[in-house]
């Protein structure tokens, strides 16, 4: 049985001299691992490295098993190796896809999610915080994860007015009446408004958006321990390109 599909390489594992194993985000499967033959100098090197978006024609031997029959680029993210804490955090993104993507089941939202993340980091338009905060969330968003930002989750008040906090450990915000004693982040209504747009977006529109420095630092934490708690998993990646930082 022959399968065609396309898909971003977000790992690669080589075998013996010339062959590898790679794993994929595909659109109509999502994350799947491929026995690629003579994929590491042969013909295909280029569309099954690290990062790269390709048109995959794969033969599918036994329950979740494939082999790849043909690979042709269709992005290779070049710009991407011109910086080294671009590279870094493109890499955490390719972790977090593995991490949290579907296996064996579509995952065109969370293709598209990633294609333009990295190509906003390629652009260099967008500030990279504000990049890596929305793929975090939107990714936790899209495994099912979506933090309970339409209310406070105390006395189910708009959060409109007023001191907001956020419950990294749960995903949950409380007023400042609510919060009793419990050591929370405090937030923004800025940063909330952010949070509830990554979450509820349409994905062509949710990097769209922008907020002050202060903002952005807000954002960040709040993602980033958000997933900790959510993943309960340390990303090697993460730690580098906070280093890179």
């Amino acid at each position: 049985m022959t399968i065609l599909t396309d898909g971003i390489i977000i790992n690669e594992k080589p075998l013996k001299d010339k062959d590898k194993i790679i794993t994929v985000l595909t659109r109509e499967r999502g994350v799947i691992s491929i026995f690629a033959n003579g994929a590491k100098v042969g013909k295909h090197s280029s569309a099954t490295g690290l990062l790269a978006y390709s048109d995959l024609s794969l033969a599918s031997t036994r329950g979740d098993s494939y082999v790849l029959k043909d690979a042709v680029p269709k992005q290779i993210f070049f710009r991407l190796r011109e910086d080294l804490t671009v590279l870094s955090l493109a890499q955490y993104f390719a972790e977090l896809t593995y991490e949290l993507c579907p296996r064996e089941d579509r995952a065109e939202e969370e293709l598209t999610l990633i294609l333009n993340a990295l190509h906003l980091l390629c652009e260099g338009k967008k500030d990279i915080s504000l990049i890596k905060s929305v793929t975090e969330l939107r990714l936790l968003t899209l495994a099912g994860y979506m933090p309970a930002v339409e209310c406070c989750c105390g006395c189910g008040c708009d959060l409109a007015d007023g001191e907001i906090y956020f419950d990294s450990a749960t995903g949950e915000f409380f007023c400042g009446k609510c919060r009793a004693n419990k050591r929370l982040l405090p937030c923004s209504a800025g940063v909330l408004t952010a949070m509830r747009y990554i979450c509820l977006a349409p994905a062509n529109k949710v990097f769209s958006f922008s907020l002050s420095p202060e903002g952005l630092s807000s954002l960040a934490e709040n993602t980033e321990r958000y997933l900790k708690s959510i993943t309960r998993k340390k990303f090697k990646t993460l730690d580098f390109y906070k280093k890179m930082m």
